[in-house]
């Protein structure tokens, strides 16, 4: 194995395929944004942010901590997509 997630091998090209939106432009590779498009995953992306936000103003730290993971989540994903 070459290290890299993008092997030229069957691996590879099968995590490859996952990771990229299908045919339709929707992302099937983690439950967060599972059948949503680029903009569907900005949007939720964004809105976990003011969630973990108003949650941490309330006091609810798990619940914060939850949404803010979630927001880092969708944040990486927007950046490589």
């Amino acid at each position: 194995v070459s290290g890299s997630e993008f092997s030229d091998g069957e691996e590879g090209q099968d995590l490859r395929k996952r990771l990229e939106p299908d045919e339709d432009g929707r992302y099937y590779d983690d439950p967060l944004w599972y059948g949503k498009s680029f903009d569907e995953i900005r949007v939720a992306t964004e809105n976990a942010k003011v969630e973990g936000n108003a949650a941490s103003k309330a006091g609810e730290w798990k619940k914060a901590n939850r949404y803010w993971k979630d927001a880092l989540k969708g944040a990486e994903k927007v950046k490589d997509c």
